[in-house]
């Protein structure tokens, strides 16, 4: 009987990470054809908007009250967009888990905006608002808080879907045993439960919601009048068109301030917290309670605001809402088993007329408005930035993985570094971009051939602290083991390390190529002073047909990027991750 293999402990970030790979399947993709259809639709009716582009662009103050200005603007559209993402995540959360009809309407709408990139997500937002929408400053705000609360929303709902799912049986019989109604048990037993891994999602999803709300605010910093925004990205882009060196390092600076105030005065305090609700042991056990919620427990008037809090969050939670929770094996009355069929079988028919409509709809369009000539130039454009992506995950393998084996086979020194890159992680590098447009500009060298570098500098910490943290939970005795039989070298690395660090490496390769196509979007468009250096690749057709007001031509565009994206990820992240999980034993039945 050939001997079991010892499982490796997977630790929380890892799982989280798994778990959301699973989400994405073909139907999504058939999905986001039909999408594609209906904006050729839209797009029928508006074949170019005005250009964004102005004709003499208007200069912004580089005071100290703007930076501050733009910085609290910033902080501000996070925070709203956090706190909607959070309730919207909640509100999909319980239709998904209570109701199978909604179930199957909503899930593969949250698979295409789970999987789209958030600056691709962003982009499409743009040439639907621009088609329906005349340009202003309260459109350019909408459109920026609507694309920042989707994009968190992707990452929080499914991992709120999965706590709902998965909650243990002792609570579901703690429920039914107290007679709650459904209603106090989502407020009791469900919320609770579910809140640690929703903190610590939301926490993993920040870099990704920095960087875009940089380059959003950049993007309508460049655009006319009528639509500039105020906020860091706006800032920096400001500086970047007066040859400020200066003011992009102001800019860098108050993102750093924005995001420890963020770290040390919300995350930290709520993932300390949130600990008390935890059901197993899956938190390091190296967390410690921060600073900030210490303060928080010692002062006399937050105890008695929070006491107040609670007791009117005890009377909220506990109205006599929604109907009982049943016992096990009871049904509820009424069941038709004929009409949930014939409803489960008119949404299956929905769907398909849908995608057909979508497909049918898609192919008329492009044949009328599109030449070969405009096919073969996005299809090229296409090519050389996945050429670039994959440059990137190519570097950043080579580079980084010997050199995160090493400082993981050291725990005491790996845990200080690890605590240093994730503020690395969450520092959006597209503030730099400007500074990168400059080095360009004054060496006379070409971009195209150092945007790939470029990339590294965001997804690299993903793939470097998802290898530290593998070589953390490698077995200590393993390695032992192959020290007295004194494996060296390759048969070292293809026997015992590679095997070890495989799922945390794919893993973390997934995320930093997810990094990399938002990075794409920005870094094939930079500027300094008024002569935008342009790469060529998508990204850059992109902006630049948004810019010219060529709507048709971007819906074009931004819909072969995002199939492009969801093809890599069905074909090669997809297999990767649902081997993965195999063999982790990671299972997730509503997939």
């Amino acid at each position: 009987m050939k001997p079991e293999r010892p499982d490796f402990i997977i630790k929380p970030r890892i799982l989280l990470s798994l778990e959301a790979q699973q989400a994405f399947k073909a139907k999504t993709l058939a999905l986001f054809v039909a999408a594609i259809g209906f904006l050729a639709v839209l797009g029928c009716f508006t074949y170019s908007a005005p250009s964004l582009a102005p004709a003499t662009a208007p200069h912004a103050a580089l005071g100290v009250s703007s930076l501050l200005k733009a910085g609290s603007y910033t902080a501000l559209r996070m925070g709203v967009a956090l706190c909607a993402a959070t309730v919207f995540a909640g509100a999909y959360a319980v239709a998904v888990h209570g109701n199978r009809y909604l179930r199957l309407a909503l899930k593969p709408l949250h698979d295409v905006i789970q999987a789209m990139p958030a600056l691709v997500l962003f982009f499409l937002v743009v040439i639907v608002g621009r088609s329906v929408v005349s340009p202003g400053i309260a459109q350019s705000d909408g459109v920026i808080l609507f694309t920042l609360t989707m994009a968190l929303f992707g990452r929080l709902a499914s991992s709120f879907h999965h706590s709902l799912k998965t909650l243990p049986a002792d609570l579901e019989e703690l429920a039914q045993s107290l007679n709650l109604t459904t209603w106090q048990k989502f407020w009791k037993i469900e919320c609770p439960s579910s809140f640690p891994v929703l903190v610590l999602n939301a926490s993993l999803a920040m870099a990704e919601a920095w960087f875009a709300l940089l380059c959003m605010e950049g993007f309508f910093a460049g655009a006319n009048s009528r639509d500039m925004v105020s906020g860091v990205g706006a800032f920096a882009h400001a500086a970047a068109m007066q040859h400020s060196v200066w003011g992009v390092v102001e800019a860098a600076l108050v993102v750093v301030i924005v995001l420890i105030v963020y770290d040390q005065l919300l995350f930290r305090p709520l993932i300390a917290w949130s600990t008390r609700f935890q059901m197993t042991a899956t938190m390091p056990d190296d967390v410690a309670e921060p600073w900030f919620l210490r303060f928080l427990r010692r002062n006399r008037f937050f105890e008695s605001f929070a006491e107040q809090q609670r007791k009117a969050w005890h009377q909220f939670s506990m109205l006599p809402l929604g109907g009982r929770v049943l016992q096990h094996g009871d049904k509820w009355p009424y069941t038709q088993p004929n009409a949930d069929k014939l409803i489960r079988l008119g949404l299956k028919v929905a769907s398909v007329v849908f995608c057909l409509a979508g497909v049918v709809f898609a192919i008329l369009f492009s044949v009328k408005t599109y030449s070969l000539h405009t096919y073969g130039h996005i299809a090229l454009s296409g090519s050389a930035s996945l050429a670039r992506v994959l440059a990137m995950l190519v570097l950043c393998s080579l580079f980084w993985v010997p050199i995160a084996v090493y400082i993981g086979r050291k725990p005491k020194v790996a845990r200080p570094i690890l605590n240093v890159v994730y503020y690395l992680s969450l520092f959006p590098a597209n503030i730099f971009y400007p500074l990168f447009a400059f080095g360009f500009v004054a060496c006379h060298v070409s971009a195209n051939v150092w945007v790939a570098p470029i990339l590294l500098l965001g997804g690299q910490f993903v793939v470097f602290s998802a290898v530290v943290e593998g070589m953390l939970a490698f077995p200590a005795s393993l390695l032992d083991v192959g020290k007295n039989f004194q494996v060296q070298g390759w048969l070292l690395w293809r026997k015992m390390l590679l095997p070890g660090i495989w799922p945390y490496y794919i893993v973390g390769l997934s995320v930093a190529s997810a990094s990399a196509w938002n990075a794409i979007m920005a870094v094939e468009v930079m500027s300094w002073g008024n002569a935008p250096l342009t790469v060529f690749g998508l990204g850059a057709y992109v902006q630049n047909t948004i810019n010219n007001g060529e709507i048709s031509a971007a819906a074009l565009a931004v819909s072969t990027l995002v199939l492009l994206i969801m093809l890599l990820n069905l074909l090669v992240w997809q297999p990767l991750t649902r081997s993965l999980c195999r063999a982790l034993k990671i299972t997730d039945e509503a997939h």
